[in-house]
C-alpha cells in the first residue's frame, strides 16, 4: 500500500477503534462508517472517530479500499 495515497489512519486502543483524518470531513466518515459498514460509533469530534466494527471482516473490508493506513500497532490515546 501506498502511504501517500492514504486519506485517513486507522488505529486501536483498548475499548475501541478510532480513525483520524485531516484531509476528510469526520461527519462524513462517521456516516459511512454507520451506513455503510453498520458500526456503532461511540464519538465523533473535530479529526477523530470512535466507533466498534459491527461483524467480523470490517475492519479488513475497510483497509482494502487503500483509503485507511493501519496503525494499530501504534499507541494512541484520546
Amino acid at each position: 500500500m501506498n502511504k501517500e495515497n492514504c486519506q485517513m489512519s486507522l488505529y486501536k486502543n483498548s475499548k475501541c477503534y478510532l480513525i483520524v483524518s485531516f484531509k476528510r470531513s469526520i461527519k462524513k466518515i462517521a456516516s459511512r462508517l454507520k451506513d455503510h459498514y453498520a458500526c456503532e460509533i461511540l464519538e465523533c469530534n473535530r479529526d477523530v472517530v470512535s466507533f466498534l466494527p459491527s461483524k467480523a471482516g470490517t475492519i479488513q473490508q475497510m483497509l482494502a479500499s487503500g483509503k485507511i493506513q493501519d496503525c494499530t500497532g501504534e499507541n494512541l490515546k484520546i
